[in-house]
């Protein structure tokens, strides 16, 4: 009876708690709350304009404060300082601008697909209200 007595281990009472399991599960929580944070994150960032723009050796960044930020994108929408917006929202902008005392300035990047009628209109009309200084935007040309 002795030799069953040995052989019988599992009626010792366990004096340890196994961690391992409570360790996976904590892994996995960890990893479902940060898959979940950056989903959320990802959705609550303001999406870019995709504007392609044209290609030209002297591209300058511009960052002027002041400036009007005028985009066309592929469709052809007008986008004013990140909002969607029209061309005669322009007249708007420039009077209060002007309002501040400061020269108006704009900055016009519009994709390369857009047809080059559209972008000298929206240059016509900020001539028209008032606005001197235009640049079109472009992107650094890798001159080989």
């Amino acid at each position: 009876m002795a030799s069953s007595a040995s052989q019988g281990g599992d009626d010792e009472i366990i004096t340890a708690i196994n961690v391992t399991p409570l360790v996976d599960i904590l892994l996995v929580l960890l990893l479902i709350f940060r898959v979940t944070t950056e989903v959320i994150h990802e959705a609550e960032r303001p999406r870019a304009i995709q504007v392609d723009l044209p290609a030209a050796a002297s591209a300058d960044q511009l960052l002027n404060q002041g400036m009007l930020n005028l985009v066309i994108d592929r469709g052809g929408t007008l986008w004013i300082n990140g909002e969607r917006s029209t061309a005669e929202a322009v007249d708007g902008l420039v009077a209060e601008i002007a309002r501040r005392g400061a020269t108006a300035q704009a900055l016009i990047s519009a994709d390369e697909r857009v047809a080059h009628g559209e972008v000298v209109a929206l240059m016509d009309l900020l001539r028209v209200k008032g606005v001197k200084q235009i640049a079109i935007n472009t992107q650094k040309q890798a001159i080989e």
